[in-house]
């Protein structure tokens, strides 16, 4: 979504690269700030001196908030609840998780070549297009990702977007556990990127205008990243395709049931439909244009999203 994915207890819930760095910069138009992640493990590694809750406080503070790339200014700034206390309950509650968690976020630097890679293509295709800047930090197991306030910055809680098969998780309730560990970092910065570059001109937000955005920005991160759209989450989608879209068109038409096709992780055996639905008339629109390099940079700027509808032909067949 626009404002960024939510994980864990919102929803219960290359050039010279240098992690310790302040900033990985080799594209003049934007920076990538990791230096956040190397200050929160020095803030819990500084802990084991803590004798009390006050000490505790003190060194969050000292070596984690108070040493905050503009990254994590921003982070805070939409997320006021990243405080000093709430590091510390998520410190104590999952020791488990964060020492699992551990060696993925100082690794980080794996997934930057590929987000790089991306971010040429785009400026490749349609030059216009404002690079956002990108902020590795670590959030007290409250956020995924999202965007700062003037979506000028991806905004990323990597100990939750970098969970894997590999992490612990036996400390989360089963609801959560399931939602956590389906993220490629590079995946997620270029779909969030793609929304910074949204600006539809016509429709009413709401269940359509959300399936377009959603399907604009999973389209073109999976051009860009040259990857299937098979992914797991969508098989359900694949299976029942006409049936689904068949409820969503009426969804549409009516805009009711946005919870139904977007998040709502609860009550949803299949969450976030919309997104598949979206990817397919973004699919349909691609296949059908005679310019391709015009209906990506179409698909991107979404300036008309009815527009792209009603040319995509889709109707809920696998043959659109």
């Amino acid at each position: 979504m626009k404002k960024g994915i939510k994980f864990l207890l919102t929803i219960i819930f290359i050039g010279n690269f240098s992690l310790y760095g302040q900033i990985i910069n080799d594209v003049e138009d934007y920076t990538i700030y990791t230096s956040d992640i190397n200050h929160f493990w020095e803030a819990y590694d500084s802990l084991s001196t803590a004798k009390n809750i006050e000490d505790s406080l003190n060194v969050i503070n000292q070596y984690y908030l108070k040493k905050k790339s503009v990254g994590l200014e921003e982070f805070i700034k939409v997320r006021p609840e990243f405080t000093g206390e709430s590091y510390i309950a998520a410190i104590r509650t999952f020791p488990l998780f964060w020492n699992s968690i551990r060696k993925r976020t100082e690794n980080i630097n794996v997934e930057i070549n590929a987000i790089k890679q991306s971010f040429e293509k785009i400026k490749n295709i349609y030059p216009e297009f404002e690079i956002p800047d990108v902020c590795f930090a670590i959030s007290p197991i409250m956020t995924g990702g999202t965007t700062s306030e003037d979506n000028n910055i991806i905004l990323l809680g990597t100990e939750l977007a970098a969970i894997d098969s590999t992490i612990d998780l036996s400390e989360f309730p089963k609801q959560v556990k399931k939602i956590l560990g389906n993220i490629y970092i590079p995946y997620f910065v270029i779909h969030e990127s793609i929304h910074t570059a949204q600006n539809p001109l016509t429709g009413e937000s709401g269940v359509f205008l959300e399936t377009m955005m959603e399907g604009s920005a999973e389209f073109i991160t999976t051009y860009l990243l040259e990857t299937s759209y098979q992914k797991k989450s969508n098989e359900y989608g694949y299976k029942h395709e006409k049936e689904l879209w068949d409820k969503l068109k009426v969804d549409i038409e009516n805009n009711t049931n946005f919870n139904k096709w977007f998040g709502d992780y609860y009550q949803n055996k299949y969450p976030d439909l919309g997104y598949f639905f979206g990817y397919k008339i973004m699919q349909s629109y691609y296949k059908k244009s005679s310019d391709k390099k015009q209906a990506l940079i179409d698909i991107i700027k979404l300036n008309y999203p009815e527009k792209i509808f009603k040319e995509s032909g889709y109707n809920g067949t696998k043959d659109n």
